[in-house]
């Protein structure tokens, strides 16, 4: 957990962004899909062409004009353009980027976003509304080409009553999870899509309102398709909730998420600075 402001490294999906592209290539696609706030996602010295996009800008996605004389206006525009051959580098790059969003707009892209299009039973599966919507989105999202996508499922700071704030929160998170992983399943699409359900860290013992506080030696994590074999219970902690066994780390996950993804555990990119680095920066194993 880092402040965004100073992080250092990229986040995974800005790394997912960087290797793949920024966009898919024949709908605009974006890569990398945030849903709500998640800590350390941005792309640091990868660039801001790896920025999570947010789903809340589906908008931006539908030209104001038709789109036929979007279109003309494009066609219009590329051909002043190549007027002259004297055109500087930043020029250049900023045709580049331009391509890219005309590719978004022209493209299908909106219409991965639509959940209506999804038939209600659909729908009722993963639970109208929150998380279902959310969990259902990122289905949407994968079958249209975006590589990675985060949702986040807040609330869990839960240190006095902790029965009921669970038996608020949890049902919602059962039916979307549950819904995901047989949607994936069952469409085939399982062995391409790597489900990692997990928080900040664990949770000490009941505490004396209830509730159950900080506890960071420990966490839980649910993973779930891939290539991977599952039905598994991977590691072991005493009853003081420390680590005994088969210890995973965030570095192990970012390697397991470089397996799955079949990125070159020793890729590297230029930072600002000139410098190269390794984008995976660690000792990380695969886990599964």
């Amino acid at each position: 957990r880092e402040n965004t402001a100073d992080s250092e490294y990229p986040g995974h999906g800005a790394i997912a962004s960087s290797v793949f592209g920024s966009n898919h290539p024949s709908n605009g696609m974006p890569a990398y899909v945030k849903q709500g706030k998640i800590e350390g996602e941005q792309p640091t010295f990868l660039g801001g062409a790896h920025k999570p996009f947010d789903p809340t800008n589906k908008d931006n996605l539908t030209p104001r004009v038709a789109t036929s004389r979007f279109s003309e206006r494009k066609g219009l525009l590329d051909s002043l353009d190549g007027r002259g051959k004297v055109v500087s580098q930043d020029a250049q790059s900023f045709s580049k980027i331009g391509n890219t969003a005309y590719n978004v707009i022209l493209g299908n892209a909106k219409d991965a976003f639509d959940l209506d299009q999804e038939p209600e039973a659909m729908r009722e599966m993963y639970g109208k509304g929150g998380i279902g919507d959310q969990m259902l989105l990122a289905r949407r999202l994968s079958q249209f080409g975006t590589k990675f996508i985060t949702v986040h499922y807040g609330g869990w700071d839960m240190h006095g009553n902790i029965k009921k704030a669970l038996e608020g929160k949890v049902p919602p998170l059962d039916k979307a999870l549950a819904a995901f992983v047989k949607d994936i399943y069952q469409s085939g699409m399982s062995e391409d899509t790597l489900l990692v359900v997990t928080g900040e860290f664990g949770r000490t013992r009941l505490n004396g309102n209830a509730g159950r506080d900080h506890w960071p030696s420990i966490t839980p994590m649910l993973l779930s398709g891939g290539k991977y074999d599952h039905g598994r219970v991977i590691g072991k902690a005493d009853k003081s909730y420390v680590p005994t066994e088969d210890k995973v780390g965030p570095i192990d996950v970012a390697a397991t998420l470089f397996d799955h993804f079949e990125i070159d555990k020793e890729i590297q990119r230029t930072d600002q600075g000139g410098r190269p680095r390794y984008l995976l920066e660690g000792d990380g194993k695969l886990f599964l």
